[in-house]
């Protein structure tokens, strides 16, 4: 459920969806 409501959140804005995946993608590097 939640893998979808972030698709959604993507189509709806994009623009700060993006930012937030890079978030989420340097989060995942860090803990690394």
């Amino acid at each position: 459920m939640a893998n979808a409501s972030h698709t959604s959140a993507v189509r709806m804005c994009p623009a700060i969806a993006q930012p937030t995946i890079r978030r989420e993608n340097t989060s995942t590097t860090t803990a690394r």
